[in-house]
């Protein structure tokens, strides 16, 4: 007689193939503090309560990846998704900011076609892009010392300086933030799981959070419950952002306790990612 047939494989375990386990938000984004070495540059993990696998990445952001979403965060409404203009469509918007025109919300929805009555695919594996703006926390380290005398007195000028950062992190903490996310899926039916990736067309949604522990849960649960991408973030001055500003000029800051000071110029949207 043939032997018998092997025993049937386990169910894979995330822990067993190096895949990290999360099982809450408070885990799932950690703080990266300045001067310290970035190691970790992506990674899949297990969100544990959806059980769902997310890839992560933390690598910084440049101008070309604000260009790419600047058009959402202009023009979007939150919670609405939407397809990305084509060219010509994100041409006449620039044209018509330099012109200081403002668009009523007919123009602005006939161009952005919102996709409120399509239902938005579960993504198997989705990719979350935790940048600065969700890594730097308000506590950062200060290596930039504002006042001379702080190192006088210690006699030192290494290292970050402890009375700036103090400061700073007060001053950011009593600051109202807009922490602005960008979460993207293709449309799909609800009987299509995983969806056809081919097949769908991309759509995006912004959501807005007024703290940086509210963002990193806003990711954990959309990316986790939902199957959504995170594909960009940044944050910006509340009542300083591109909606109490149409038509203002980006300016972007290197360091996230920049926005704790009072803007000189009006017609300027400071963004920091």
């Amino acid at each position: 007689m043939p032997p018998p047939p092997p025993p049937l494989s386990p169910p894979l375990n995330p822990s067993s193939n190096n895949v990290a386990e999360v099982p809450d938000p408070t885990e799932f984004i950690p703080a990266h503090y300045s001067g310290e070495s970035l190691l970790d540059t992506g990674r899949m993990i297990c969100l544990l309560p959806y059980d769902r696998r997310v890839f992560t990445t933390f690598h910084r952001g440049y101008s070309a990846d604000f260009d790419e979403y600047k058009w959402i965060l202009e023009h979007g409404d939150t919670e609405t998704w939407y397809t990305k203009p084509r060219s010509q469509q994100l041409r006449k918007l620039e044209l018509r900011k330099q012109q200081q025109e403002r668009e009523d919300a007919e123009n602005v929805e006939d161009i952005l076609f919102p996709f409120e009555r399509q239902h938005p695919a579960k993504l198997g594996n989705p990719r979350v892009w935790a940048s600065a703006a969700l890594t730097t926390p308000t506590d950062d380290d200060m290596y930039m010392c504002l006042n001379p005398l702080h190192h006088a007195i210690k006699k030192e000028s290494m290292g970050a300086c402890a009375q700036c950062t103090d400061e700073k992190s007060e001053a950011l903490d009593s600051t109202p933030l807009s922490y602005n996310l960008v979460f993207s899926t293709i449309t799909g039916t609800s009987s299509m799981y995983p969806p056809d990736v081919n097949s769908g067309e991309k759509i995006y949604k912004l959501v807005r959070c007024g703290s940086r522990e509210a963002a990193i849960a806003e990711a954990f649960y959309g990316a986790g419950a939902n199957g959504w991408s995170l594909v960009f973030a940044c944050v910006m001055r509340l009542r300083e952002t591109c909606v109490e500003r149409p038509g203002g000029m980006w300016e972007r800051v290197d360091e996230l306790w920049e926005l704790a000071d009072e803007s000189s110029e009006d017609d300027v949207v400071r963004v920091f990612y």
